[in-house]
């Protein structure tokens, strides 16, 4: 309770990320700075590839979906980075299933 801030949906049109989905919890995200990162060329989105850098403190991780879209999720820094990733990996199931 508490650790996770942000959750995210994006879907890309080129190289530019659409932000499908957000949520924020107990906090204001800006989300041109979701965004930045996501068009960040290091990033390199790959399929059912996780991605993690911490940012304060704070810690971002990315997923590629199988689906060609992105979720993000921005948490406590302490948050255990196996439990972001498996939340991320629960935020695709049910998307895709309710949005196909």
């Amino acid at each position: 309770h508490g650790n996770i801030f942000f959750l995210c949906v994006s879907r890309f049109e080129g190289p530019r990320p659409v932000l499908v989905a957000t949520h924020s919890y107990n906090t204001e995200t800006d989300l041109s700075v979701v965004r930045g990162v996501l068009q960040t060329p290091t990033l390199n989105l790959e399929p059912r590839r996780h991605y993690s850098f911490a940012q304060g403190p704070s810690a971002w991780h990315v997923f590629g979906g199988l689906d060609g879209l992105a979720y993000v999720l921005i948490c406590a820094a302490a948050y255990p980075q196996r439990c972001a990733q498996a939340c991320l990996e629960e935020l695709e199931r049910t998307f895709v299933s309710k949005h196909g």
